[in-house]
């Protein structure tokens, strides 16, 4: 954007003489009153002029009549008008004014009695007296101008009465003409003097009002520039209030950062033995903490035990098996024993405070309760060489962090216990398979399968080849060479981790075996197993449900009759039957109250039997 040209300003200065005249009628610093300067500045200035135009007539009258003549009808004059004008540059200008107005006056009757027959009084009264008046109607108050009426018109008389010189013509026209005009300029003086007061009461008036208005706009704009200052001071504080706010915020958004960066590390662990140290250690890590510990409550729920810490000195807690009992030692013991949160922020001076030689360091502590539900499973312990370093805020913090400590460790224990299900469980079922196997080899009495070029042949007993014991023996596949022209390939077949046999593979003439031969060897062997498991498996369950298919049959006979004695001898028919047995008995626990049918077997009396 281009700035305006600038336009030269010119600044017009007084010339020489004009500030010569300005110096030279310029009141005394004594007068400071507006009024009083401008009529000090018009009486200097009148005066000056006088005085000026009398020396101007000296110095003429001088080269025509002679200086003593001159002096003598001039001098008193302009001497008069000199000590006016000296007097006008003074704070006593009024009275230099007065003695100007006086000095005219005795100027004409001075020059009266000089002239003597030659002198024409009449004219110099008219000529000096009335200038008097006027002079002193300007300047001096009505009273200084009723004075010098009077004085001007009694002189008059007195000269012209006492005098040998004979009354002019007119004398009491000359007299009647002083006094008007006295009274005339004083009548003018006060009419001034009126229009000045009036104009002077309106003007301070105005300056009242115009003062008054002053003051209202003064006190309204202090009133507004006070509430100006009150709302910037509002203002500010909101601005620092919301400042802080937003400080407080970002602080706890990066602490909520820090607590969403230890959940996702922690998340994937199962481990309680890494998860606990590793949880201490980011706390600690992102939070700068001195101290982090983490106490697991016992069986008995009676003590909080220290799991895991950050610290050396917690190490040497951990060592000695450091533990606290609930809801009496320490922070720990409060937290667990209440659930609640606790904050000292000066370990020193608070009474369930636990003084722990191993951390001598720690002046400010807070423990937040680990639950799950309504069950507390122990506590988070963090300390800090700091005095109140702990807030409100940071309870809300530690213990969102707690809860997420708390689910980790449950998932952690419950992983644990379904690990142990799980292998109890797999053992269980290896042992079960292991048992079902080997029963079905005794029952079958089926050693293995061995097949060639010329057909199939079934095993009576086992193979004894060194490859086929070794498999057995380590659980793995084994590759032996049997001589320079055949080599033996034995591949475990396993269930469930539990060997069941052996697939031993032999070719004349191949000593080598590929990669890729052994993983075929290893999915037939694998086949096979689930194969055989299945096989067994639909046996026993056919086996099962051609039992519970027996069990029905008899049950629905047994139930065809209401007489306890055909019942018993159904269920002995029955069972020989579905059993094969030689011999069913039923061997009732008291004395049956009637006697029981014979089978018709010898000293089967007492017994129910077939």
């Amino acid at each position: 954007m281009m700035e305006p040209a600038k336009l030269p300003v010119q600044i017009s200065r007084p010339n020489p003489i004009t500030r010569m005249w300005d110096s030279l009628t310029r009141p005394h610093r004594s007068v400071v009153e507006i009024g009083e300067m401008r009529l000090s500045r018009l009486a200097s200035s009148f005066t000056l002029a006088i005085s000026l135009s009398l020396v101007i007539g000296t110095l003429a009258s001088t080269a025509v009549r002679g200086l003593p003549e001159t002096m003598s009808s001039v001098g008193p004059a302009l001497f008069a008008a000199l000590t006016a004008y000296v007097l006008s540059k003074t704070r006593f200008y009024l009275f230099g004014v007065f003695l100007f107005s006086i000095s005219l006056g005795i100027n004409a009757y001075l020059t009266i009695a000089t002239e003597g027959a030659a002198a024409n009084p009449g004219l110099t009264i008219l000529l000096y007296v009335p200038l008097s008046l006027v002079v002193a109607s300007v300047f001096l108050k009505s009273w200084a101008v009723f004075l010098l009426t009077g004085l001007n018109a009694g002189a008059f008389y007195l000269i012209v009465r006492l005098s040998s010189l004979p009354a002019p013509r007119g004398f009491a026209a000359i007299e009647a003409v002083i006094i008007t005009l006295g009274v005339v300029l004083i009548f003018l003086n006060n009419f001034r003097a009126n229009v000045e007061k009036a104009r002077l009461d309106e003007l301070t008036r105005t300056n009242q009002e115009l003062e008054t208005l002053s003051s209202q706009l003064e006190q309204r704009v202090q009133e507004r520039t006070f509430e100006l200052e009150q709302g910037s001071l509002e203002l500010q504080m909101r601005s620092e209030e919301l400042f802080a706010a937003n400080l407080k915020v970002e602080r706890n958004a990066r602490k909520f950062a820090s607590v969403s960066d230890i959940a996702r590390q922690i998340s994937s662990l199962r481990d309680l033995k890494t998860l606990l140290p590793k949880v201490t250690d980011q706390i600690s890590r992102h939070f700068g903490f001195y101290h982090v510990g983490i106490f697991l409550m016992d069986e008995s729920h009676s003590f909080a035990v220290l799991g895991a810490t950050n610290s050396q000195g917690g190490n040497r807690m951990i060592e000695r098996g450091h533990r606290l009992k609930v809801g009496e030692e320490g922070i720990v013991g409060y937290v667990t024993g209440t659930g609640s949160p606790r904050i000292v922020l000066d370990t020193g001076s608070d009474p369930v405070y636990f003084d722990n030689p191993d951390l001598p360091e720690t002046r400010s502590e807070m423990a937040v309760p680990l639950r799950i539900g309504m069950r507390i499973i122990g506590a988070l312990d963090i300390q800090d060489k700091r005095a109140g370093a702990f807030n409100e805020d940071d309870i809300e913090v530690i213990a969102t962090l707690a809860d997420l400590v708390s689910i980790a460790i449950e998932n952690a224990r419950s992983f644990e216990d379904a690990q142990r299900l799980l292998a109890e469980a797999q053992a269980v079922a290896r042992q079960y398979s292991q048992q079902e196997w080997q029963g079905l080899r005794k029952k079958q009495s089926l050693a293995g399968v061995h097949y060639n070029i010329t057909g199939t042949d079934v095993l009576d007993a086992p193979l004894q080849i060194r490859s086929i014991e070794k498999a057995l023996e380590q659980g793995d596949v084994y590759l032996e060479k049997e001589n320079e022209q055949q080599s033996s390939l034995a591949v475990p077949i396993k269930l469930r981790d539990q060997v069941i046999g052996v697939l031993n593979i032999t070719s004349p003439g191949k000593t080598h075996w590929s990669s890729d031969e052994i993983d075929i060897a290893k999915a037939v062997a694998e086949r096979v197993a689930i194969s055989s498991e299945n096989a067994r498996l639909f046996e026993e369950t056919t086996r099962r449900a051609e039992r519970e298919r027996a069990v029905s049959n008899i049950t629905s006979k047994i139930r065809s009759t209401n007489d306890p004695q055909s019942m018993l001898q159904i269920a002995i028919d029955e069972l020989q039957k579905a059993l094969g047995g030689v011999q069913v008995q039923l061997r009732p626990l008291e004395k049956p109250a009637l006697k029981p049918k014979s089978s018709g077997v010898p000293g089967a009396d007492p017994q129910v039997q077939s």
